[in-house]
């Protein structure tokens, strides 16, 4: 069974078979489980009858409950309203990147957008009006079913409905009941209750019971708990065990075969001696329906011999537990011998009958009186008297009455019946606002007198007419504007005296408020902005610090320390610089705080002596050797390249002679270069004959002391020529 949603407004609707099928379920006998009490969750202890779902459960609360603890309202944008939606199809995140729903509607109440809720599918504001109410209306009464049995009396039934109309907008169900009984058939049959029951069970005759068919009888009622009087159990014939074979047996069975209740709906119901379901009337002892046991006189008294009760029939009834018992409803003219066979001693046999009395004699009988109930509803209080009377009407001495019979006399509970519901407004909360027009709230509770201990609060159904008001508007007057202070920052020190500071703003009280300007409020009492501090008094004394580092890498450098003013915090690692001026009391060290440093030497380029000219005339050059290294000699390599002396001189010699080359070894720095001479002509070379004979001669502009060569210079004229 579930509910149809119409998808364009978020709201439910059932439709008439649902209606049936659970109707039919809390006619059950399973329905009972629904008059345990829940134990009631903590959290629904401060729920008001007042309240819709929503408020109390969020939506957030809602997604937990549908998917577990780990879900929530979905984050994710679904839509351009997506907040409103959720009085359509609550959408729930359920963990990673997905969100999922059920495609239902969040539950009334639950908040959807500032100041808003959800009301029927839509996101509307809290104090819209909604529709008014309407309560619902029954139908006509539909045509009786057939009897449930042809004899013995059995049960049918009719039905209305409460469309007329169907309550909406909160209003009220239709007051009563939607199904009435009433008894058919009502002769007895001819086999007797038993047989009735005898034959639901043989309907399963042709049916397998577990592989096998049996015939069916059905079990004793009187080995069957109340519960389950009303319920079809069945044994087979020959066999030991029974079965429950059907829930419920059909309506008018009777409970037990020696009552007259009887069964509907799988529960057993009340028969009055006239007849009539849920009747209060009873036969008294005599026999009579709704007798006052005036037509009788009982006979009562204990024998352990042989007794013939007269006028009496009896039926023999004994249980696995308790006496056994013979009873007769009577009335009989026959005698009957009662034997009892007693193993030991006699316990003897309590008996009890009634005869008819004489019409003709005179009896007594107490008459009760009782005074007016102190209260018309809700339980009050009335005097009950009695006093002994003839069977003429006239009082007599309360002796001639039997003391055993007398009424109760006293003050005794009267019209116990509830009183109409009624509603009671409570206590108006205090306005939201001070001023520019706030709400005020306050709870309407539907209350019922029930008892004497006085109101007691009912579902809002019972109460009739229009519910008050639960808002009104309040302190309709323009806001004045007001100081607003921010919170006070740090203390600016972290012991001995400091300030601390806070942001005071003028802002106005409107239904937006907002930061105005600070002539807008009254000077006067603008609150403090800056305050004195002190976290705690200061530990102060002087500190030497370490030497710095030195000012040079190499070489004399310089290095320097400091004497400060430090705060010694009880329980810190570290000091902390303070104000020098705190330490002023204090005899400041007189220490240099300056001093010369060399960490090491500085390395510097060192050349070798000049070797000798590559030519003894014309154009040559001399070498030496130059390398960065420390004062021990050692190599480095740290010097700067820009300060490098030249490792390669120009000798500028006179002109050499023509004459044949000459192959000269020179020694330079201990290597040995050999290099052949050119006779220098007299007479220049022309212009025409001096070129370039190789592609790389051009290079030789950068290296130009190749050209010092007699080789380069002819395979390169014209490049040295430039150089």
């Amino acid at each position: 069974m579930g509910s149809s949603l119409a998808t364009d407004t978020g709201t439910f609707f059932w439709s008439k078979c649902n209606q049936r099928q659970l109707d039919s379920f809390l006619a059950s006998p399973q329905a009972n489980c629904l008059l345990e009490e829940a134990p009631v969750k903590s959290e629904m202890y401060n729920m008001s009858i007042q309240d819709l779902p929503g408020q109390v459960y969020n939506a957030d609360q809602q997604c937990k409950h549908i998917y577990g603890d780990h879900a929530s309202t979905c984050q994710f944008q679904l839509s351009n309203n997506q907040e409103a939606d959720i009085c359509r199809y609550l959408w729930c995140y359920v963990g990673g990147m997905r969100c999922e729903t059920k495609f239902l509607p969040a539950a009334e109440g639950t908040p959807c957008d500032d100041n808003k809720w959800c009301r029927q599918g839509e996101c509307i504001p809290v104090d819209k009006e909604t529709p008014e109410p309407i309560d619902g209306g029954w139908d006509e009464w539909s045509d009786w079913t057939e009897c449930t049995r042809t004899c013995g009396g059995g049960v049918q039934t009719r039905l209305r409905l409460c469309t007329s109309p169907s309550p909406k907008y909160g209003g009220r169900y239709c007051a009563g009941e939607n199904k009435e009984f009433d008894r058919c058939n009502m002769e007895e049959c001819e086999d007797g209750e038993k047989a009735f029951r005898e034959l639901q069970c043989r309907q399963y005759n042709d049916e397998p019971f577990r592989g096998r068919y049996f015939k069916w009888f059905p079990v004793d009622n009187r080995y069957l708990s109340a519960v389950d009087k009303c319920q079809l159990f069945c044994r087979p014939e020959r066999y030991k065990f029974y079965f429950q074979m059907n829930d419920r047996v059909i309506d008018g069975t009777r409970c037990d075969y020696d009552r007259d209740d009887i069964c509907i709906n799988g529960k057993c119901q009340p028969v009055g001696c006239d007849g009539r379901l849920w009747s209060d009337a009873k036969e008294d002892k005599c026999g009579v329906c709704n007798g006052d046991d005036s037509t009788c006189e009982t006979i009562r008294g204990m024998f352990t011999g042989h007794v013939t009760p007269q006028r009496s029939k009896f039926t023999y009834n004994r249980l696995y537990s308790g006496l056994e018992t013979v009873y007769s409803p009577g009335p009989t003219n026959e005698s009957l011998e009662v034997q009892l066979l007693a193993v030991g001693t006699n316990p003897g046999v309590q008996y009890e009958y009634t005869v008819p009395i004489d019409p003709n004699q005179v009896r007594y009988s107490w008459k009760s009186e009782a005074s007016k109930c102190s209260e018309e509803c809700g339980g009050g209080f009335e005097e009950l008297s009695a006093f002994c009377v003839s069977s003429n009407e006239e009082v007599a001495d309360d002796s001639r009455c039997l003391a055993e019979r007398k009424p109760l006399v006293g003050r005794f509970k009267c019209n116990v019946q509830a009183c109409p519901a009624r509603w009671v407004p409570q206590q108006w909360s205090s306005c939201s606002r001070e001023c520019d027009g706030g709400k005020q709230r306050r709870d309407i509770y539907c209350m019922q007198k029930t008892d004497k201990d006085g109101d007691k609060r009912v579902k809002n159904k019972y109460c009739r007419g229009k519910r008050p008001p639960k808002t009104r508007r309040c302190n309709l007057r323009p806001c004045q504007p007001q100081w607003s202070e921010g919170t006070w920052s740090e203390c600016s020190t972290t012991c001995g005296a400091g300030m601390q500071r806070r942001a005071v703003y003028c802002m106005s009280r409107s239904q937006r408020s907002s930061v105005i300007s600070d002539s807008e409020c009254d000077a006067e009492s603008k609150p403090a902005v800056y305050k004195s501090c002190n976290v705690r008094d200061c530990a102060v004394d002087w500190y030497i610090t370490a030497w710095s580092q030195c000012s040079a890498s190499c070489g004399l450098g310089t290095q320097s320390r400091q004497v400060v003013c430090v705060d010694r915090e009880p329980g810190a690692s570290t000091n902390t610089v303070v104000d020098s001026q705190l330490c002023e009391h204090i005899a400041r060290p007189s220490i240099p705080l300056l001093q010369n440093c060399q960490l090491t030497s500085c390395p510097s380029w060192q050349t070798g002596v000049w070797s000798q000219c590559s030519a003894t005339c014309g154009e040559s050059e001399r070498r030496r050797k130059v390398v960065c290294a420390l004062p021990d000699g050692t190599l480095v390599n740290s010097c700067d390249y820009n300060d490098k002396p030249p490792e390669i001189q120009a000798c500028h010699q006179q002109v050499c002679p023509t004459t044949p080359p000459l192959l000269s070894t020179t020694e330079i720095d201990g290597w040995t270069t050999k290099m052949t001479e050119t006779t220098v002509r007299t007479t220049e070379p022309t212009t025409q004959s001096c070129v370039d004979r190789k592609s790389w001669c051009p290079s030789l502009s950068v290296y130009k002391y190749y050209c010092m060569r007699s080789y380069y210079r002819g395979v390169c004229c014209h490049t040295c020529s430039q150089v």
